[in-house]
């Protein structure tokens, strides 16, 4: 965790482009939900809350879902007029981190 907060200060620090700093996060988050998904997956007492992926997704479910969750995003992103993007990337970014920090109540933790 103590990595992906260095990583995210270091961006926002860099004067890099606001958008692509929330896309960066957004993605490094979905990365994060990832490990977490297969380590609830693993796990006899915890089970998965996404109602899309199911109690106890598949890797290959759980591949395709966030792999096409980061190619919506970036697609729609994009698609967007450029006066909402920044809006839509923050939306797109407290969703995520709302869904890792609620897994990391749980007690499911994760490194990058």
């Amino acid at each position: 965790m103590k990595k992906l907060i260095l990583l995210l200060c270091l961006c926002g620090s860099a004067h890099a482009d606001e958008l692509l700093v929330y896309n960066l996060a957004f993605g490094l988050l979905l990365a994060a939900d990832r490990v977490q998904t297969e380590k609830i997956v693993n796990s006899n007492s915890l089970h998965e809350m996404n109602p899309v992926l199911g109690r106890s997704p598949s890797i290959r479910k759980q591949n395709l879902y966030f792999a096409s969750a980061m190619l919506i995003y970036n697609r729609l992103s994009y698609a967007l007029p450029k006066r909402h993007r920044v809006n839509f990337a923050r939306i797109g970014l407290m969703v995520q981190f709302q869904g890792v920090a609620t897994n990391l109540t749980a007690s499911v933790n994760f490194k990058i």
